[in-house]
């Protein structure tokens, strides 16, 4: 998927307006690699954790509080980057309204 837009001259003469779309959309692209890494390891620190609680003698206590610690931090990152992700969409799709105004929306 890709973004699709002609400004036109008279809207963006230095074409500032192009490099805010273009510097917003791959923050964005960032933002949801980060995202994507972050929910993988959450999800990998899990069955750990599940093994734990489903055997409570398999790990050392200190291990196991340990390795619960590193999920709950881990899924916080987590919930912190969608929420990253989502207000750089939200500038993302400003900017991209801003230069594409003329243009038909797909909706």
């Amino acid at each position: 998927m890709g973004i699709v837009f002609d400004p036109s001259p008279e809207r963006d003469p230095d074409g500032s307006k192009l490099r805010s779309v273009l510097d917003a959309h791959f923050s964005l692209e960032r933002a949801q690699h980060h995202r994507s890494l972050l929910v993988h390891w959450v999800a990998a620190l899990a069955l750990p954790v599940w093994l734990a609680a489903l055997r409570p003698g398999w790990l050392a206590p200190a291990t196991g509080r340990t390795l619960l610690a590193a999920w709950a931090l881990s899924a916080v990152a987590a919930v912190a980057a969608i929420l990253r992700e989502w207000r750089l969409r939200v500038r993302r799709d400003v900017e991209t309204a801003d230069i594409a105004a003329g243009l038909p929306r797909n909706r």
